[in-house]
């Protein structure tokens, strides 16, 4: 085993815990003998090599903090190599019923450690050490070098998978994920989609698309191409510079000109308010029967997006407090500056796709992403007023994303107040990402989505100047508790520009 390389908050300390500590490949053994038969989709993140590689120097993340943070990762522990994770999603609803994932254990960052971190105790399970965290997760210690992260909170749930015999030789898992663990990339997401797919929806979702258009041979032919839909692997390296790749798989057979289907791709994802402005200048690779999109320049704003839907709750480090323990930290600098230059880089993020216009209206699922994001940073020494910054920041993110799915928003620019009907329903709101965007539950497969399409549309259009009003009161708020802040601490806390 080789060296592990850990970084605090306050140092970069280096030790050597070579037998208790696992390759990604120890991990993704684990997974494969003990993650259930049902789990449709894997993650592989390793942390490390991604935030050790050239790109990182170029795009300015000068140790472990700030690359976790560029990427999007500020709820990993600096201690954690490698992310294994495994979940049973819903195609249908975008919901996942539970994750797993499985992180590297040390002597010094042991699951008794980690309980006395997170005020809680240390229980059996199955004749595993497990406790209960404040996050509604259940940690386990799976092996004697591998810690477990059950979520949402589930015992019996938690004590099925633990009894899973990890000696047999056989897995539970389809061999389109198991293929996808196979894989070395830095960064891997397969999704197996087998059987997801219903045939009268599709070709009525087809019929409304400007790709296929009313052409009944196409409908035909692409609506049963996506009945077969297998999956899709998302692969990333970080190396001179970022380069991922996405391959979509299916049982039937491609058409030489893959443009089509392409196109059928970027209508889904605009539709999702999940676009992502790599795939414009993808390379199309046709093979027998699977799609390539290789982008040889993939961007920091990508790798953040992609990962802000894949990683899943993680153990706080020894230096973050829990719920229990928060009030009883002082406010730090540290701690502080960290928790405002994550959520700043997300705002930048979301306000250049603002202030570009293009395919700004079609973000809709980033901005949710990124306030979930907000909710689950370490707060642990975080100074109560940049609390308070953070949790309207989230505020704005989800009434953004609202308004992007034309829901009618509230703006009072004197108060800086924006509100929203939650329960408001116009017919076409869905946040799902398999399914195909509008949802009345009586919809029928003969539908009027073209014209539901137009009416969204319109309503989007409407709530520009609201949106607008939104982004000001961000900008402001931000600029003036990062002056605050400054002040306070005698640091800068805003980032240099790149």
């Amino acid at each position: 085993m080789r060296q592990f390389i850990c970084n605090s908050l306050t140092a970069l300390a280096i030790w050597v815990s070579a037998s208790l500590i696992a390759h990604a490949d120890d991990l993704t053994e684990v997974a494969v003998k003990t993650f259930p038969t049902t789990t449709n989709a894997v993650v592989v993140v390793n942390v490390t090599r991604m935030i050790d590689s050239e790109v990182a120097k170029s795009l300015q993340w000068e140790d472990r903090e700030s690359g976790l943070r560029a990427i999007g990762s500020e709820r990993l522990p600096f201690w954690v190599e490698t992310v294994v994770r495994g979940a049973k999603i819903q195609p249908g609803a975008g919901r996942r019923d539970w994750t797993i994932s499985l992180v590297n254990l040390s002597e010094s960052k042991s699951i008794a450690t980690l309980a006395r971190d997170q005020k809680s105790r240390v229980q059996q399970v199955q004749q595993h050490a497990v406790f209960l965290s404040q996050r509604d997760s259940d940690f386990a210690q799976v092996d004697e070098s591998t810690l477990g992260i059950y979520s949402p909170a589930d015992r019996q749930g938690l004590a099925r998978w633990l009894g899973t015999p990890a000696c047999d030789s056989s897995s539970q898992l389809s061999e389109y994920l198991q293929s996808a663990l196979a894989l070395k990339n830095q960064l891997i997401v397969a999704v197996d989609l087998s059987n997801s797919i219903d045939l009268l929806i599709s070709k009525e979702w087809l019929r409304s698309t400007t790709a296929v258009g009313k052409s009944p041979a196409n409908i035909e032919y692409y609506g049963n191409l996506l009945q077969s839909l297998q999956g899709f692997t998302f692969r990333l390296d970080a190396g001179q510079s970022l380069t991922a790749e996405i391959t979509i798989d299916f049982s039937e057979e491609l058409r030489p000109t893959a443009s089509v289907l392409k196109q059928i791709i970027d209508e889904y994802l605009l539709d999702h308010g999940a676009y992502l402005d790599d795939l414009e200048a993808a390379e199309v690779v046709v093979e027998s029967r699977s799609l390539r999109l290789r982008m040889r320049n993939f961007t920091e704003s990508g790798l953040r997006r992609i990962l802000s839907i894949v990683l899943a709750p993680q153990p706080e480090s020894v230096h973050e407090a829990t719920a229990e323990g928060v009030a009883k930290l002082p406010p730090s600098a540290t701690a502080s500056r960290v928790y405002f230059q994550s959520i700043a880089e997300m705002i930048d993020d979301l306000e250049r796709k603002n202030r570009s216009a293009r395919n700004y209206l079609k973000t809709a699922t980033w901005h949710e992403n990124y306030a979930k994001q907000i909710d689950q940073l370490p707060i642990g020494g975080v100074d109560p007023d940049l609390l308070k910054f953070g949790a309207e920041t989230a505020g704005n993110f989800r009434a953004l994303a609202a308004s992007l799915r034309g829901v009618p928003l509230e703006v009072n620019t004197l108060q800086n107040a924006v509100t929203y009907n939650v329960n408001y329903d116009p017919g076409w709101i869905s946040v799902g990402y398999w399914n195909l965007g509008y949802s009345p539950a009586n919809v029928q497969v003969d539908s009027n989505l073209a014209q539901v399409r137009e009416q969204q549309a319109e309503a989007i259009q409407r709530g520009a100047k609201e949106r607008e009003s939104v982004w000001l009161i961000l900008t402001q708020a931000r600029t003036e508790i990062g002056q605050a802040m400054s002040q306070k601490y005698n640091q800068a806390f805003e980032k240099r520009a790149k």
